[in-house]
């Protein structure tokens, strides 16, 4: 079932989580710049920032993607939602990795273990909620979608197809 796009109130929880994610954004940025002046392995700089890139070109191609039906108040199984249950949650975890393989330094891996933790319980909460008022239509997707598995998703969407 398709979804308008609608309005969305924040509640505390939500508030809580912007807030950690963006302070430990903010630090882990800083630590990033702190770090580079004492970097002596340049290779291994070079493929974390690599790789760091590549999850945070990830992290806004997929929140990009999703972010249109994040304040619909209606089951959304189409777009992105067909391949992935949370693409927004997944995004984020995505950009906190890119971040922390940006700046290689061990409290930027605890921030972004910890955030990504936190967006990680979040989604089962939010299934919770999802359950609660879409009920069996939720489950059957469930079954269909997965959680944050966008390889699995994008392959079963393939195989939908043929």
């Amino acid at each position: 079932m398709e979804s308008e796009k609608g309005t969305y109130r924040m509640s505390w929880k939500d508030w809580v989580i912007t807030l950690y994610l963006t302070a430990a954004i903010v630090l882990m940025v800083f630590f990033a710049i702190l770090d580079f002046n004492s970097m002596n392995n340049i290779p291994l700089v070079i493929i974390g920032i690599i790789f760091g890139l590549i999850f945070l070109i990830l992290g806004f191609s997929v929140r990009m993607v999703g972010i249109d039906y994040v304040n619909s108040s209606e089951f959304v199984s189409a777009g992105i939602y067909s391949v992935i249950r949370h693409p927004i949650y997944l995004s984020s975890i995505f950009l906190c990795l890119g971040l922390m393989f940006i700046s290689q330094n061990l409290f930027s891996a605890f921030l972004a273990i910890t955030t990504s933790f936190l967006f990680y319980s979040a989604m089962f909460a939010e299934e919770n909620e999802c359950i609660e008022k879409f009920g069996d239509a939720y489950r059957d997707y469930m079954k269909l979608v997965p959680r944050m598995n966008l390889f699995i998703g994008i392959f079963r969407k393939f195989k939908q197809k043929k």
